[in-house]
């Protein structure tokens, strides 16, 4: 069964002209799925209604069966608690909480408890064990962005959805969260990830562009230099 699967999605905002056009998409387990688009193209607006963050305006979201587009809210926060993670740009990270605090955090809206153990652990997967004990103010944006994706290991979430997760960091704080965030599908989370970059995009085993609300192309085993010409191409036509 895939894990996520999208049908015929549209969205729109208010009366404004519809964000997408009737996307159909299916995500396999495991595997890391990269979105790319010129702007406006309909690729933050997908990532939100595939995560239940937006309701669609038309068509389905389904995950491992469930019809995510028909759930209450009571039952999305059940699963964001328990199924899915979350890595934006702005890393959301606590700031009154040190680096091992916010890998547990998870767990403590969810009723369970996380050891220190298994918090270290995640960290160290992510090469922070050193800093367990500082706070987000004493980290560099690469630093905070790997304890979010700490965040994520050490709750073994089955999907991750990214938006821009390195959009904010400089060129080695990225390459270093690509390698960890890469190595996510081995362990057995499906990653979505929305991105502007072509080496970003590059890692992922498929390639998925939009343009205008619409998917243009789905591709795997693309280099990065292909993918960008491919978007320069779309933005071309924009």
């Amino acid at each position: 069964m895939n894990v996520l699967g999208v049908y015929g999605l549209h969205h729109q905002f208010g009366k404004q002209p519809e964000v997408l056009r009737g996307i159909s998409l299916d995500i396999e387990p495991a595997t890391m799925t990269a979105i790319m688009g010129p702007s406006g193209s309909g690729k933050t607006t997908l990532l939100n209604c595939m995560s239940g963050l937006l309701k669609p305006t038309g068509g389905q979201v389904l995950y491992r069966g469930q019809n995510v587009s028909g759930m209450s809210g009571t039952s999305l926060d059940q699963l964001r608690r328990t199924a899915w993670g979350f890595i934006f740009q702005s890393y959301n990270l606590i700031d009154a909480l040190t680096a091992i605090e916010n890998v547990r955090l998870p767990a403590v809206f969810d009723g369970t408890r996380m050891s220190d153990q298994t918090a270290v652990q995640a960290l160290s997967s992510v090469g922070l064990a050193e800093l367990a004990t500082h706070y987000p103010d004493r980290m560099s944006g690469g630093q905070q962005q790997r304890v979010a994706i700490a965040r994520a290991i050490a709750t073994h979430r089955d999907v991750l959805f990214a938006d821009e997760p390195t959009g904010a960091l400089d060129s080695e704080s990225g390459r270093e969260v690509m390698d960890h965030l890469a190595g996510l599908p081995d362990a057995g989370t499906t990653v979505v990830m929305v991105t502007h970059d072509p080496m970003v995009a590059a890692r992922a085993q498929r390639v998925v562009f939009l343009y205008d609300g619409r998917i243009v192309a789905d591709t795997a085993g693309l280099t990065s230099h292909q993918i960008s010409d491919r978007l320069v191409d779309l933005e071309a036509q924009a």
